[in-house]
């Protein structure tokens, strides 16, 4: 559960843009691909539903993966909303981390709330 203010309550999300930075011990990540998204005491399984870039270093492209030790910006959508916030609003409740079979895959940030 999670308590916050009635004046500016936290959003319930089910569809996010995230910069993510994928782990050097995992596989690639690829669209339409399923995680858990783990966000402060909760969790649900998120599908990557678009990949808009990876980036490493100064270059960045476009891919249908992101490969280990990328960052990337993606969107999600999750099989049931969780609460969550962008950066700029409320940095503890923007962190994700995403995970398969119990390793972690990825973690991130919450850069634009979509639904």
């Amino acid at each position: 559960m999670i308590i916050s203010s009635i004046k500016n309550p936290i959003p319930v999300v089910s569809l996010f843009t995230c910069d993510i930075m994928v782990m050097n011990t995992v596989e690639n990540i690829t669209i339409g691909q399923v995680l858990i998204v783990h966000a402060k005491a909760d969790k649900a399984n998120g599908k990557i539903i678009k990949i808009h870039q990876i980036s490493i270093g100064d270059k960045i492209k476009k891919s249908m993966i992101v490969p280990k030790n990328h960052f990337a910006l993606v969107d999600i959508q999750l099989d049931k909303p969780l609460c969550m916030e962008i950066k700029e609003n409320y940095d503890e409740f923007s962190r994700i981390t995403l995970r398969n079979e119990g390793k972690t895959v990825a973690c991130g940030v919450v850069k634009k709330i979509l639904k």
